[in-house]
Order: structure tokens, then C-alpha cells, then sequence
């Protein structure tokens, strides 16, 4: 939308993105699509009824958390290697 409202819009927006508090939103966002992504495979398991056990919930709970982590510190990591991210 910041690119469709015209130059002067798409500049305050790659400021603002560019600004500490737009990495740490950005760093959120990246933070929950991982934690989504990780939980909606999460589900397609118990969908096929494995993993249901209180302790297999448990674990598989944690692992998600680390799944979610780890991608993001990937991406970002990838992305200060690439100098996408200063």
C-alpha cells in the first residue's frame, strides 16, 4: 500500500521499516510465522492422530517453540550476511 500511495509514501515507509523499531517489528513478524508455521504442522499430526498423548503434547510443544527460534535466527542470520539487514 506504501508503494501505491506514491514515492514520498514509500520513502517514510523504508524509514520507518529501517528504523530500530521496525527491525524489532520485523523480527516479531518473522518470530510468528515460524511459531505458526511450526504449530499448523503441529496440528496435521494430531490430525492424523499421533502425537495426542499429554506428554507427546508437551514435547512436541517445545519443539515448536525451538522450530520457531531457530528459523528465525536463520533468516536473520542469512539476512546480515546478505546485507539485507545493518
Amino acid at each position: 500500500m506504501a508503494l501505491a500511495g506514491g514515492p514520498e509514501t514509500y520513502a517514510l515507509f523504508l524509514g520507518v521499516m529501517g528504523s530500530w523499531l521496525g527491525k524489532i517489528a520485523l523480527l516479531g513478524f518473522t518470530g510468528a510465522l515460524f511459531f505458526h508455521l511450526g504449530n499448523g504442522v503441529r496440528h496435521i499430526i494430531w490430525d492424523f492422530g499421533h502425537g495426542l498423548a499429554k506428554e507427546d503434547a508437551s514435547a512436541s510443544s517445545f519443539a515448536v517453540l525451538g522450530f520457531a527460534i531457530a528459523g528465525t535466527g536463520a533468516v536473520w542470520a542469512i539476512a546480515f550476511m546478505m546485507g539485507l539487514v545493518v
